[in-house]
């Protein structure tokens, strides 16, 4: 792959990752808990997929995606155990949101998961970005 489409999917990654975000304040502010932990687990996604392809590691399920960055990040102690538990968290509550019947988040559930999900992001960002930065 080329260096300047690495660099223009990792951005396009981060961009999305930061709108779903705002997304996900957006139906907080509404007290819509399902559907703001859909999107904040979407914006995990993105952000985690930007790492794994920076690493050129790909994934085909959101299973595979939780393997691997759990393998290659959180084993390794680029980032913290926390984020991990938070990314596994987060996609196993997006399934009970948006498949399981007769079950809705609550704000207690929901608002930790924002400022995990905000810190996450703001480390991962900088962890793709941290070859551009000058000594």
């Amino acid at each position: 792959m080329k260096e300047d489409f690495s660099e223009e999917y990792i951005t396009y990654r981060i961009k999305n990752a930061k709108e779903t975000l705002d997304s996900a304040k957006i139906l907080i502010t509404h007290s819509k808990w399902n559907s703001a932990i859909n999107r904040l687990y979407y914006s995990c996604f993105y952000i985690v997929s930007a790492l794994l392809f920076k690493q050129g590691i790909t994934a085909k399920t959101h299973q595979g995606l939780r393997n691997q960055f759990n393998k290659h990040f959180i084993l390794t102690g680029i980032f913290p155990k926390e984020f991990g538990e938070l990314y596994s968290t987060l996609l196993d509550w997006r399934y009970q949101g948006d498949y399981g019947d007769l079950f809705d988040f609550s704000e207690d559930q929901v608002l930790p998961m924002l400022s995990f999900t905000e810190g996450f992001l703001l480390q991962a960002e900088s962890y793709l970005f941290m070859d551009k930065i000058a000594p």
